[in-house]
């Protein structure tokens, strides 16, 4: 296996989770609505518009983690990407037992998977240089 396969599939995860956080931000103007309504539950009107915005930071940091760790292949760079995967893993099982099937919690799954895959290869290649040298 080429090394730079897994180094795609993690900007593909990247490309993913991007693109998701910035479909979720378009829809901050209807929550804000939400919000303004008159009659609407102070808790609802004071926390929805952050934790609105909440998971498109986490995302996007999620994504820029990925990314830099992609940029060398160390062992410790393969693990921490394995572990950074179950993030948006975690979101995507939250959303499917709240929401049922939904496309927001299938781009999680698909970027959680895609960066679970890079990391599991990452792994396996440096792994196997090593052995390679000995």
């Amino acid at each position: 296996m080429n090394p730079s396969y897994a180094k795609y599939l993690a900007w593909l995860g990247c490309f993913v989770l991007v693109l998701t956080a910035l479909l979720h931000t378009t829809g901050f103007s209807e929550a804000s609505k939400v919000a303004n309504i008159d009659g609407t539950n102070p808790f609802v009107a004071f926390f929805i518009e952050p934790l609105w915005l909440l998971p498109v930071w986490n995302w996007l940091i999620v994504s820029l983690l990925a990314g830099i760790l992609t940029i060398k292949q160390h062992r410790q760079n393969a693990i921490l990407l394995t572990i950074i995967s179950l993030i948006p893993l975690a979101n995507a099982a939250t959303l499917f037992i709240f929401t049922g099937p939904f496309v927001g919690g299938f781009a999680l799954l698909i970027a959680g998977s895609l960066f679970a895959t890079s990391g599991f290869m990452s792994l396996r290649e440096v792994n196997q240089s090593l052995s390679d040298k000995k």
